[in-house]
């Protein structure tokens, strides 16, 4: 059963992922290997498209949906999240799958999110995970949503589904990059094969 109840501050956390994204700006930059970020934070972009960054890789422009947690949800740190259950609107799922039909609408290119950021936008201890949006939705959460396996990722608390990091990486063939941040800095990569342009 879905708990319809929204147990965040939506002003606090949008404050929270834009002091990241003020203060971080080249950080964002090396794990998604551009030149230059935009924030997109509370524009019509990012409330109907789900897209909280443009970023530039060479001459192209590509939409980023950016999700970050705090130390405190350290047991998540391997983990992923799409915000809201699918049955509503606003569902982070609609905005993924969507890149399945790039040619009729917009779409963030990238999941980008990053586990244990402090509240002054600051990375001392902290893991990212870039997700490819078409190729997840294309070799595994459609899949989930066609057999109805979508529910058990679903965690009312945090209004989120959850995946994990792992599981997403060794059942997809391409796509899927993880990085470790210590002090802003990216001290190790690890991909599974090579995250193709999702432009072409």
């Amino acid at each position: 059963m879905v708990d319809n109840r929204n147990p965040y501050d939506f002003e606090a956390n949008k404050t929270y992922e834009e002091t990241f994204v003020e203060n971080n700006a080249d950080l964002i930059k090396e794990l998604t290997g551009t030149s230059e970020v935009v924030s997109l934070s509370q524009t019509k972009l990012d409330v109907f498209a789900g897209i909280d960054l443009l970023v530039q890789q060479g001459r192209s422009i590509v939409g980023i949906a950016l999700r970050i947690r705090k130390p405190t949800a350290y047991k998540w740190r391997y983990n992923f999240t799409l915000g809201h259950h699918i049955s509503k609107p606003n569902s982070q799922i609609h905005t993924v799958m969507n890149s399945l039909h790039s040619t009729e609408v917009l779409y963030p290119n990238y999941i980008l999110q990053i586990n244990g950021i402090e509240d002054n936008g600051y990375c001392a201890d902290c893991v990212a995970i870039k997700i490819q949006t078409n190729l997840f939705a294309d070799k595994y959460l459609k899949d989930k949503i066609i057999t109805e396996e979508i529910e058990s990722y679903y965690n009312n608390r945090l209004a989120s589904y959850e995946f994990s990091m792992r599981d997403v990486h060794s059942q997809t063939d391409s796509g899927v990059d993880f990085f470790e941040v210590q002090d802003n800095t990216i001290i190790k990569q690890v991909s599974n094969v090579t995250t193709t342009s999702s432009q072409g």
